[in-house]
């Protein structure tokens, strides 16, 4: 089998397919079947406006990568 992982901002992924903070990325169970179904990762993040940043919490997994890709470095991580 060919080997599609990639290297993002630090962090390793099994391949380059990843769920856009879109409908199909909604809820846990969503985004669970989407890993068990092969996808490669998602994102928290819902949208820009301006230079606000709105990240959906319910699925936020704490990795730091929002952090660490943001072009303002205008995100933080808050310890739940």
């Amino acid at each position: 089998m060919t080997n599609l992982s990639i290297e993002f901002a630090g962090m390793r992924f099994p391949n380059p397919f990843m769920l856009a903070s879109a409908p199909p990325a909604h809820t846990a169970g969503m985004i669970e079947r989407a890993f068990a179904a092969g996808w490669g990762g998602y994102q928290a993040i819902t949208g820009f406006k301006g230079e606000v940043v709105t990240i959906n919490g319910a699925q936020c997994d704490g990795c730091g990568l929002c952090v660490m890709v943001c072009p303002l470095g205008s995100i933080t991580m808050t310890p739940r």
